[in-house]
């Protein structure tokens, strides 16, 4: 574990409603007993989601040794700041312990933190001893972990060795490519490839582009622009993406809450099983879909390898919102005839 130079103590917790527990908990009340790992997190982060199974296995590895995992749900979207959405991500990816709602962004600026997800770790003083931001870094940061808990108890503790990686990209031999960026869809942020200008709030006319580039989006139809997100404003719209990734994602919301079918095209064809997401059916008779239901992050293609594409949503359905995509960039080596194949 890389020891800082100075010593920062971790500000306290402040603000906020608590989620996943009775008694909201403080930092000199965990510290007092253990050591305390806080985890800042947004529930549509993709990157935060792939860093939840490590968080929750050490949990489960750890608590009664003394380590207590705080998460801190600092909002990215408007969805993002809703109670019953965070809850309701708690118990889908079964978090099992306390999260502070931070919708004033509170704590985020007390730690002066700057992405999701964004880990730190405070030893038994109080003082910041480990600071891990991103996804990745999970054998490091859990070896740090049983350094502080190796000093709380004296040194005289017996731990197990650590975790092997959850996921084959998470592996030695797994290798990361420069995926496509993050795009967001609303005002604030959109990089939209088919307008020369938006209007906040105004429903705009797209017309379709024949020459698409990686890193933005090209919308058709009738679309309406707001900070967070874009919204369908007639029944049949398209946004086309060109991106470059092994996984594509994308955060989805209904309007009025009732679920809504988006169609997809990869590559101009209905997906296979193959590419599918997760969150996508594929159908004999209506193709390639999502049901869109809870404002959350969506799994829409997992490639076999890392690779250029484009992804087509066509919406018949008024209403529906689209924040952002993001994508996975790494993925497991592959070979042909005992060459690397490098995308």
């Amino acid at each position: 574990m890389r020891e800082p130079g100075p010593k920062i103590r971790a500000p306290r917790f402040s603000g906020g409603q608590w989620l996943n527990t009775e008694q909201p908990p403080t930092l000199e009340g965990l510290t007092v007993s253990g050591v305390v790992l806080v985890d800042f997190w947004e529930y549509t982060c993709v990157n935060c989601i792939r860093t939840l199974p490590y968080l929750v296995a050490w949990h489960e590895r750890y608590h009664d040794l003394g380590l207590h995992i705080v998460g801190i749900h600092t909002p990215e979207f408007d969805i993002s700041e809703q109670p019953e959405a965070v809850a309701a991500a708690i118990r889908r990816f079964d978090i099992p312990y306390p999260v502070l709602l931070d919708n004033e962004s509170t704590n985020w600026d007390a730690y002066a933190n700057r992405a999701w997800p964004t880990k730190y770790l405070v030893d038994r003083n109080g003082i910041i001893r480990y600071t891990a931001r991103g996804e990745g870094r999970y054998a490091e940061t859990e070896a740090a972990i049983q350094t502080l808990l190796r000093e709380l108890h004296g040194g005289d503790l017996d731990l197990p060795a650590l975790m092997a990686p959850l996921r084959p990209t998470d592996a030695p031999g797994a290798v990361c490519y420069r995926a496509t960026p993050e795009l967001h869809a609303g005002y604030a942020s959109a990089r939209p490839g088919s307008a020369d200008s938006l209007t906040l709030s105004v429903p705009h006319d797209f017309h379709p582009v024949q020459e698409r580039e990686e890193g933005q989006l090209y919308f058709e139809g009738l679309w309406r622009p707001e900070r967070d997100y874009s919204e369908t404003v007639e029944a049949s719209c398209v946004l086309r993406v060109p991106y470059r990734a092994a996984e594509l994602n994308v955060v989805l919301a209904s309007a009025d809450g009732q679920p809504q079918r988006l169609f997809l095209r990869h590559d101009g064809q209905t997906m296979t099983m193959d590419e599918a997401g997760e969150d996508v059916v594929v159908d004999s008779d209506w193709g390639s879909y999502v049901l869109v239901r809870a404002p959350r992050l969506y799994n829409l293609v997992v490639n076999p390898d890392f690779a250029r594409h484009e992804i087509t949503l066509e919406s018949n359905d008024v209403g529906l919102h689209v924040y952002a995509f993001s994508f996975v960039s790494c993925t497991k080596l592959t070979y042909e005839d005992g060459d690397l194949i490098v995308p």
